[in-house]
């Protein structure tokens, strides 16, 4: 919710501007969310323990839920008589 009072902001909205400086500090610019998580910009190199480590669990996750989900289904066979 928007606070009518110019110049006063929500919580929320308080906390969107702290994420939003934060990110700028360290990336050094302006920059939003969603190009990171996209992938719009190329990680930082003290970022890339972190990337590494969630690509690891990414795969680890995505092989997981493949043989648990992905099985090849049984084709009935009709005898032949």
């Amino acid at each position: 919710m928007k606070s009518s009072t110019p110049g006063i902001h929500t919580q929320s909205e308080q906390d969107q501007l702290k994420t939003q400086h934060l990110v700028g500090q360290f990336y050094g610019r302006e920059i939003r969310a969603s190009a990171i998580l996209n992938g719009d910009v190329e990680p930082l190199p003290e970022c890339y323990d972190l990337y590494h480590i969630l690509d690891e669990y990414t795969d680890a996750y995505t092989a997981d839920w493949t043989s648990n989900n992905m099985r090849p289904k049984l084709r009935k066979i009709s005898s032949v008589i």
